[in-house]
């Protein structure tokens, strides 16, 4: 596990250069041997700008594993910059906007035995994809970050943190855990207006409570509120007045978060 944060939150900052004799970038001393047939990826992502991309490239990669023909990356297609995954040149994008925050966090599972790999956006499962085949990585390769093993490397611009390899599937718990210990982390210190944070919420005196959690389909409250029900994103999905019941069973699974207001005030 690398582990990047500092106290003014920088992380490793990955800059796309003029050409890519110029380009910066970070290689780890991680090889392929050590994932295996199962193994994750995670790693938090900020824009410095805007989601930026070399116009000579196809693919902005953020994260690149070798493969014998090519490479298992995660990374922005050009110009749509939409985070996809790439394998051996064919790119997968996710399933939600092009648009992102400026701070967002993202996971890979791979499973060769159930030809699987997964892509999840801050803690909500974004795509899957059923392979024909396992992916055949490249052995005793290095794992690049920020750039790829081309000969005529494709790289990306920005800043990158908490960055996890580990040699297991994560469940859709575990990323969801891995998310919200990045978040608790970035937003006690830092007003990201561009999405619910939890610096912006005021404290209600007698906290609401909420459950079952996790749930299926209905949450219930324990007394009656205005409720806004916002994904990951910082997205509005619903509003709801006055009531003790939210039903999530149009969403698909991930993480949401609730904005409950009474006459005791807001809470999350």
């Amino acid at each position: 596990t690398y582990n990047y944060y500092g106290a003014n939150n920088t992380g490793v900052e990955l800059h796309k250069g003029t050409s890519s004799s110029t380009a910066t970038y970070v290689v780890t001393g991680i090889k392929t041997n050590d994932l295996g047939d199962k193994f994750s990826i995670a790693f938090a992502y900020n824009r410095t700008s805007s989601l930026q991309y070399n116009t000579s490239q196809t693919f902005t990669p953020i994260v690149s594993i070798p493969t014998e023909t090519g490479d298992l990356a995660v990374g922005f297609v050009k110009q749509s910059q939409k985070v996809a995954i790439r394998i051996d040149g064919t790119e997968y994008p996710g399933d939600f906007s092009s648009y992102l925050p400026q701070y967002n966090h993202f996971a890979m599972t791979v499973d060769n035995d159930a030809k699987t790999i997964k892509l999840y956006l801050n803690g909500s499962l974004s795509k899957t994809i059923n392979l024909s085949s396992p992916v055949s990585i490249k052995p005793s390769t290095s794992l690049f970050v920020g750039t790829d093993g081309k000969a005529i490397p494709e790289y990306m611009f920005g800043q990158i943190d908490d960055l996890i390899f580990v040699n297991k599937t994560y469940t859709f718990e575990e990323v969801v855990k891995t998310y919200w210990q990045w978040y608790r982390n970035i937003h006690s210190y830092k007003d990201d207006t561009s999405s619910l944070a939890t610096v912006n919420i005021k404290t209600n005196k007698n906290p609401i409570k909420v459950y079952p959690n996790p749930t299926a389909d209905i949450v219930k409250l324990s007394e009656k509120a205005d409720v806004q029900v916002f994904d990951t994103l910082g997205r509005l999905l619903g509003t709801y007045e006055n009531t003790e019941s939210v039903n999530l069973s149009a969403q698909k699974q991930g993480v949401y978060i609730l904005k409950l207001n009474n006459v005791d005030g807001t809470q999350s």
